[in-house]
């Protein structure tokens, strides 16, 4: 039996009603978890989160409705995972923009109910030939998924070869907003940031972030950490 097949995950990973795994479009595969703070919907493929529910509250996440699921492309909307660079490639525009993760299909490790309110899934990506065609090192990235009140996610990546690498990563995650006039950002106050959209001038921000207009800013905040986390 496949250890991607629907029966020997839901034989080995499922958690009752809490979590089990189920077909999608095309064929690929995704985790349903359902407990007594929320849901959400996370695909193999990318080890993509496309939805979170917590219950009572509205659609947190947005999806496209032109997602297409095919295997090779990435789904459009969720929290794609951008690894092992964002945005072109730093040296080679032939290769995909914002790495590989997101693309190819990722294993299940292990699943925990942690209590009726919170349930967990832990997906792992490990080198094969297809990544070392386009990025020749060896590593092992590990993504655990936490379903409770907030959804919290964790990016784990290990040096599993003898060379050193630069890696940038990110959650490239699109909200759900139905006003973004009611929408504030904290925590990037006084952050150093590149206006893209504003001949890419340096800037200061100053309080929190609220949208008035096109923005597509990068945050210059100077931080080396081999985990990257994001709470929803």
């Amino acid at each position: 039996m496949s250890e991607t097949s629907i029966d020997y995950l839901n034989g080995k990973f499922s958690l009752g009603r809490y979590l089990s795994f189920r077909d999608g479009p095309n064929g690929l595969i995704y985790a349903h978890i359902n407990n007594d703070s929320g849901s959400a919907e996370i695909y193999l493929h990318g080890a993509h989160v496309i939805s979170f529910v917590p219950h009572g509250r509205e659609y947190v996440i947005f999806l496209s409705d032109k997602s297409r699921y095919e295997p090779e492309k990435a789904i459009r909307g969720g929290i794609p995972i951008s690894w092992p660079w964002f945005a072109d490639h730093p040296s080679d525009r032939t290769k995909p923009a914002h790495g590989f993760a997101r693309t190819m299909l990722w294993e299940v490790s292990d699943t925990q109910h942690i209590s009726t309110d919170e349930t967990e899934i832990t997906l792992v990506l490990n080198e094969s030939e297809e990544t070392h065609k386009l990025w020749d090192y060896s590593f092992n990235l590990e993504l655990k998924i936490c379903v409770e009140a907030e959804l919290n996610a964790i990016l784990t990546v290990a040096n599993c070869g003898d060379e050193s690498f630069a890696v940038t990563s990110a959650f490239h995650s699109y909200y759900n907003v139905r006003n973004i006039d009611d929408v504030k950002i904290y925590g990037l106050e006084d952050t150093e940031y590149i206006g893209k959209v504003d001949n890419f001038k340096r800037k200061q921000q100053t309080g929190p972030l609220i949208i008035t207009g096109e923005t597509d800013r990068i945050m210059l905040i100077l931080k080396q950490s081999a985990l990257l986390k994001t709470c929803i």
